[in-house]
């Protein structure tokens, strides 16, 4: 299930604006502060570009379920877009 959604995201993420709109995204889920705070402790913008290491770097602090949910929601923003 998971590497669905990494393929998914591989699809978006040399769409411009992609990760803007991850960061939208998150805002929405955790607020504008804490959202700036996990994308920079996850490794910044440029792990938002590499979808495998976002999500394995996601599974290690939210687990597999919690991963799953956040992608989706993730792509659910950036496919209504």
């Amino acid at each position: 299930m998971t590497e669905d959604l990494v393929n998914e995201l591989n699809c978006h993420s040399s769409e411009v604006g992609y990760v803007q709109k991850v960061k939208s995204a998150l805002s929405e889920l955790f607020g504008k502060t804490s959202a700036f705070t996990i994308v920079y402790h996850l490794g910044g913008d440029e792990v938002l570009q590499e979808p495998e290491t976002f999500v394995e770097r996601l599974n290690a602090v939210l687990g597999k379920p919690g991963t799953e949910l956040l992608l989706r929601h993730i792509l659910d923003k950036i496919q209504a877009e």
